[in-house]
């Protein structure tokens, strides 16, 4: 490692801790009971499932973490955990709020992270 290099050292997670999961958009499906968009299943199947801690995002601003996205999932760190889903902290070069929710997802740990999920656009 060089000189410059720097180690970035992983935050905790907190319970409380809002995590941001950018959606592709075969992922916000139309909701026939309420005329909008919700948030499908199928985006939380990932075991290794990337995240940002929303604290450590730029500015706060979810709009960083949806770039090119069709929305982002926002749920408390609290989902995963109460379903026993490890979440670490994995920042990345070009991106230090990078997290994992990690662990196998059911399909009804799939539907819990979606009901437990607010859609941002």
């Amino acid at each position: 490692m060089s000189d410059d290099e720097t180690v970035a050292v992983p935050e905790q997670i907190a319970p409380d801790d809002l995590l941001w999961r950018r959606l592709h958009p075969k992922h916000v499906v139309p909701d026939t009971l309420s005329g909008g968009d919700r948030i499908s299943s199928a985006a939380f199947t990932d075991p290794e499932l990337s995240v940002d801690l929303a604290r450590l995002v730029e500015g706060n601003d979810f709009h960083v973490t949806m770039k090119d996205g069709a929305g982002v999932a926002e749920f408390s760190a609290s989902a995963a955990l109460d379903k026993k889903l490890p979440v670490e902290h994995a920042p990345l070069p070009d991106n230090y709020a990078h997290t994992h929710v990690l662990g196998k997802k059911t399909e009804s740990i799939q539907r819990h992270l979606t009901r437990s999920s607010d859609l941002l656009r």
